[in-house]
């Protein structure tokens, strides 16, 4: 497993992921969140990487890689910005992104990064 700010990357040994559909394109890349409080964005680099979402509405990604990647924050470019993440290093196969989440007695919600 792996981090990066509020999104978890879990290595995926079996070949049956669910019901899943390719993510739509987005000019950016391949964008797998959106930093809430400064419009930052981490991005999946590498040869082969493809990005699908999962049906479920659960707000899960999961990534294939047919070559070593790297998950980069891209974010607004004023001089005050700071960077918020390092970058991360996937290696080749099947990775499950899942978005941190917080919960009290009435729901769960996605952690504002």
């Amino acid at each position: 497993m792996k981090r990066q700010g509020d999104i978890f990357f879990i290595r995926i040994e079996s070949d049956e992921h669910g019901d899943v559909e390719p993510v739509p394109a987005d000019p950016r890349g391949l964008v797998l969140a959106e930093g809430e409080t400064s419009g930052h964005h981490h991005t999946l680099y590498g040869n082969g990487a493809k990005l699908f979402r999962f049906k479920d509405g659960s707000g899960r990604l999961l990534a294939r890689l047919t070559d070593d990647g790297e998950v980069r924050v891209e974010g607004p470019s004023s001089p005050a910005a700071r960077p918020r993440h390092h970058a991360v290093t996937l290696s080749k196969g099947v990775w499950e992104i899942r978005p941190q989440r917080t919960w009290t007695a009435q729901q769960a919600r996605k952690v504002a990064d």
